[in-house]
């Protein structure tokens, strides 16, 4: 690691927001840092961790857990299958197949994927 480069550690939340828990979250949100658990254990984060929760809605966050985060909003039909297939093959074919193929043949293939995919499936 170079100086002055940080790393950070991930904790990931997937799931329906609990009004019980998303309030716990709230202790993180502050100054104290500290992840109250459900059983009762509690995590002190340092300041490299970062925390992403993927929910479905946020309607039972409370005004001041709302007020302590960074929302990203992505509507379902905004996003759309391509960008899952896109996705697929940028991690997978693209990535093992550059020492093959090259990296030009790999983002064409996948830009023309992209492209004529919507036409067949429509057809």
């Amino acid at each position: 690691m170079r100086q002055g480069q940080e790393t950070y550690k991930w904790l990931i939340f997937d799931g329906p927001i609990d009004a019980i828990w998303i309030e716990d979250m709230n202790s993180v949100l502050d100054d104290s840092m500290l992840l109250c658990l459900g059983n009762g254990e509690r995590v002190k984060l340092n300041l490299s961790m970062r925390i992403i929760c993927e929910v479905a809605d946020m309607n039972a966050a409370s005004l001041a857990t709302v007020s302590r985060v960074g929302v990203i909003y992505v509507p379902e039909d905004a996003v759309g299958y391509i960008a899952y297939i896109k996705g697929f093959l940028i991690n997978s074919f693209v990535r093992d197949s550059y020492e093959l193929f090259g990296k030009e043949v790999c983002d064409l293939s996948v830009k023309l994927f992209c492209e004529f995919l919507p036409g067949l499936v429509k057809w």
